[in-house]
């Protein structure tokens, strides 16, 4: 909202540029009309990724049925026979390696659960998510994948609300030179949020000089 609010209050001005020589009042002015005019578009893809991010399952599953596609089912890990031991994470890396060759393993979570599925989380080189998207279920105690499910193969609602938009939203999409972007844009905000009250503030103080 304030993106977009922000762009109409600065149309009929068009600044562009900062004012050096203008005095302080007008400089914090022309800065906010800077910053907010360079930075909007950066905020609205911040808040309409971060919002995306938030009700991801909603996401997906809306953009699953827009595409025809669907998540392959999950299988149930079968009932602990007497006296079995649960799979190691050393035995559970082994099988997701194997698994799913040319990612690695970025988290186990689950291990000495008999009842529940052993999850392993892991991460091809071209994934920008922080631990990554490939996620393999294992049976705890046979080490059965139960479900595989990678970042390359996944359907696309996946990708689009848990992989893509996470990216677009951390600015990892393309590596460092949009790390840099989503960085610079970011420090907009509070600079924005500090300028916008002493302009309120400066008027303010004019309207109380006037009665």
């Amino acid at each position: 909202v304030l993106s977009l609010t922000g762009i109409v209050l600065w149309f009929p001005r068009k600044i562009y540029k900062m004012g050096w020589s203008n005095s302080g009042r007008r400089r914090n002015f022309d800065l906010h009309n800077v910053l907010g005019f360079w930075s909007s578009v950066f905020m609205l893809i911040f808040a309409v990724t971060g919002m995306v991010i938030h009700w991801d399952d909603a996401a997906k599953t809306f953009v699953n049925r827009l595409a025809g596609e669907a998540e392959a089912p999950m299988k149930k890990p079968a009932a602990p026979a007497a006296g079995a031991v649960p799979v190691s994470a050393g035995k559970a890396q082994e099988i997701a390696l194997n698994t799913v060759p040319g990612a690695r393993v970025s988290g186990i979570s689950g291990i000495g659960d008999l009842k529940n599925a052993m999850r392993i989380t892991m991460k091809y080189p071209e994934d920008g998510t922080p631990a990554g998207r490939t996620n393999l279920y294992l049976d705890p105690t046979t080490g059965e994948v139960l479900n595989a499910q990678t970042s390359r193969t996944a359907p696309l609602g996946i990708r689009v609300a848990k992989l893509w938009n996470r990216e677009i939203h951390t600015g990892d999409i393309l590596g460092m030179p949009t790390r840099i972007i989503a960085c610079l844009a970011s420090l907009c905000l509070p600079l924005l949020a500090i300028t916008g009250p002493l302009i309120w503030w400066g008027r303010v103080r004019r309207s109380k000089k006037t009665k």
